[in-house]
């Protein structure tokens, strides 16, 4: 990423993996020679009722901080453990797969539904990245296992206690019914950018930023396996002033 990040001149980029900082933290030595500047990034999977997901992200906290790092030591668990019985579920209706060749996927980052993509792809088992979902581990598929969940209001504490900010992820994938209270719990911003928004959705979160008095952020979603990532990764940007309006927030918490 550090790479894709120079090469199109990007000067400033977070790490936004789910559930862990162990991709930044990789990263970080690296950035000077990209002249990439780096913000502890993360993203969070919550939920209100343990079945729609509501993603935040969490921007500027320590990652060394004792609530941080048992929350990311706790999820690292649990996703390991989710992952093992979608492995045994595959395996138990003859599908050609192994828990080590996930991990060798998902290498220092947490494991999660996208490695055991990427291994059914490259063994074979599917054509496609995006077919192992369609057909064998998404939400609607026979060998899914359910997350485990802790709620928004608890991500966001988290975030502030290790000295960071909060954001709602990708607002235009949920409802209006479901995004106004959310924006009531605290948050410190809201994802304005990102490859599902259009142009209208942009510039409609953006005023609702403003309203609310809440930062705005974007992002690529990148994840490294989908087609379009590579195209979505230069042109999910925003501009400086965000970032440095952040940080003055950031002060201002302070």
């Amino acid at each position: 990423m550090l790479k894709l990040a120079a090469e199109h001149a990007i000067t400033t980029l977070s790490i936004t993996d789910h559930d862990t900082v162990d991709g930044y933290m990789e990263a970080l030595p690296l950035a000077a020679q990209y002249h990439v500047r780096l913000i502890p990034g993360i993203e969070f999977s919550t939920s209100l009722d343990n079945k729609k997901e509501i993603h935040i992200l969490g921007y500027f906290f320590d990652p060394a901080n004792p609530a941080m790092q048992e929350y990311i030591t706790f999820f690292k668990t649990e996703r390991i453990s989710r992952a093992e019985q979608m492995i045994r579920n595959l395996i138990a209706a003859g599908y050609d797969i192994t828990m080590e060749e996930v991990m060798q996927e998902a290498g220092v980052g947490a494991v999660g539904r996208p490695h055991i993509a990427r291994a059914l792809h490259k063994k074979g088992v599917v054509k496609k990245f995006q077919k192992a979902f369609e057909t064998l581990i998404g939400h609607d598929s026979p060998f899914y296992v359910p997350k485990t969940f802790i709620t928004p209001q608890k991500a966001i504490d988290i975030i502030h206690r290790a000295g960071g900010l909060a954001f709602i992820a990708h607002p235009g994938l949920m409802s209006e019914n479901r995004l106004l209270p959310l924006m009531q719990m605290g948050f410190d911003g809201i994802e304005v950018v990102h490859h599902s928004h259009s142009e209208q959705q942009r510039d409609y979160f953006s005023s609702l930023a403003a309203q609310h008095n809440l930062l705005a952020s974007g992002g690529s979603d990148f994840h490294g396996g989908k087609s379009y990532d590579y195209k979505n990764f230069p042109t999910c940007t925003i501009p400086d002033v965000w970032v440095e309006i952040m940080r003055r927030r950031l002060k201002t918490n302070s």
